[in-house]
């Protein structure tokens, strides 16, 4: 279904004069920042197996760790791609992944997909 012919169920009707910031707190319910954000816990975010084969991922990545293959890390162009991207380098640079990690993230302008690729600068080829 097309977003435009979705009917949204706002919860919070913001004022002109109100904040982003504000609007949101206010539509998620969230009465004070500050102890909502110091207090989240792991058990707060939904279970990451409920992904389809999120286990064969596992397996797959586990074993490449191991038998220390090359890691690309995939993307796209938006604030999620690219913040997932960088997540994902950050943790196996933790688990002792600090080199042979690529990032390929894609741009897209208009119809045309850019390929934009680097590496880490302690990778060796």
């Amino acid at each position: 279904m097309n977003a435009i012919k979705k009917k949204w169920i706002l919860h919070h009707n913001r004022n002109p004069n109100e904040s982003l910031w504000t609007a949101l707190m206010k539509a998620r319910e969230i009465e004070n920042p500050g102890v909502f954000f110091s207090s989240a816990k792991i058990s707060d975010l939904h279970d990451p197996f409920l992904f389809q084969d999120m286990e064969k991922a596992v397996e797959r990545l586990q074993k490449a760790i191991h038998a220390r293959e090359r890691i690309v890390v995939y993307g796209d162009y938006d604030v999620d791609g690219t913040s997932g991207a960088a997540l994902l380098i950050h943790t196996l640079r933790m688990l002792g992944r600090n080199f042979l990690i690529e990032c390929l993230i894609v741009a897209k302008k208009a119809t045309v997909c850019t390929l934009i690729m680097w590496r880490n600068s302690r990778s060796k080829k």
